[in-house]
């Protein structure tokens, strides 16, 4: 990861951080970093990211709270390509042991 990326991302865990404990009822919230490897002209974060947000949205019933991205079905589609059901629901149910 990039410092112009981990710079990216802190701004948005502080916007979207201060929204959800002003507004939701929320004490605290908690953020996780997943990176995948780089695979020549696919972009794998998007795939990751729309994968892991279908994921969500199939144990919970809808999406974060805060994300209200759609995705198209076929980049989900796609994403089930690169990425096993099982480890998303390990990624989803408990991030912390996720694998780096």
């Amino acid at each position: 990861m990039t410092s112009k990326n981990i710079h990216s991302v802190a701004g948005i865990i502080a916007a979207k951080g201060k929204y959800v404990l002003c507004h939701s009822g929320c004490t605290e919230v908690n953020a996780y970093i997943f990176c995948c490897d780089y695979k020549a002209d696919t972009k794998l974060w998007e795939l990751l990211e729309r994968a892991l947000l279908d994921k969500f949205k199939e144990i919970y019933g809808k999406l974060p709270h805060c994300n209200n991205k759609s995705g198209s079905n076929s980049k989900i589609a796609i994403s089930k390509k690169y990425f096993k059901s099982d480890d998303l629901h390990k990624i989803i149910s408990n991030p912390q042991s996720a694998k780096s």
